[in-house]
């Protein structure tokens, strides 16, 4: 009996514990109102287009409130169809051109070929990279953004850091680690990488 009345009361603050932490979590990341007014307060929305300031706002209108980190990506893609080399020059392109530094790319790999290379030039200093579709089939390799992020770095504060992965898309958002960080604390990406995934799962079962 006693035993009992200690696993029940173990269970009862554990459960209350996890509660309190998930209100306090909620509270920085539900309310629509303060997420935009603490968004408004980052370097990364200040250096925003109009434009983009207000597709951003008006994204977090229409999100459900569970997705309002999705808002943020400045740049999405789907994990699945990387198939050649061309597949892999289109993406690197786009993640540069959004950091503004200039590169150059060649390379090679068609469909039918397992290895696919990618060679980068940034101030004559060549960066050259292979993935294997062998391991990889047509998914994009897992280290590729941690092998472009080992470029960036040498020329920009920013990185490309994933937000909570929904299905096989990913979202990024490029900022420095101080900013993100500043983003953790404020709520306004979560913590988990897995969050959009139980949000889903846990509404699959209602």
């Amino acid at each position: 009996m006693i035993i009992r009345i200690i696993l029940f009361l173990t269970f009862s603050t554990t459960l209350h514990s996890q509660e309190l932490e998930k209100k306090k979590y909620w509270i920085k990341t539900r309310d629509k109102k303060e997420y935009k007014s603490s968004l408004k307060q980052t370097n990364w929305f200040k250096e925003k287009t109009d434009s983009i300031k207000e597709q951003t706002l008006k994204s977090i209108n229409d999100l459900d409130n569970d997705y309002l980190c999705l808002a943020l990506d400045d740049i999405s893609f789907d994990t699945e169809g990387f198939w050649n080399y061309n597949d892999y020059k289109k993406l690197t392109e786009k993640l540069f051109q959004l950091l503004n530094i200039p590169i150059e790319i060649s390379g090679s790999g068609k469909n039918k070929d397992d290895l696919i290379k990618l060679n980068i030039k940034i101030n004559n200093v060549y960066k050259n990279f292979v993935f294997d579709k062998r391991e990889n089939g047509d998914w994009i390799d897992d280290e590729y953004l941690n092998e472009i992020n080992s470029i960036i770095k040498v020329y920009s504060k920013k990185k490309i850091f994933t937000l909570p992965i929904v299905d096989q898309v990913i979202n990024c958002i490029i900022i420095s680690s101080n900013e993100y960080s500043d983003f953790l604390g404020k709520g306004l990406i979560p913590k988990e990488p897995d969050y959009l995934i139980r949000i889903e799962y846990e509404n699959s079962k209602n």
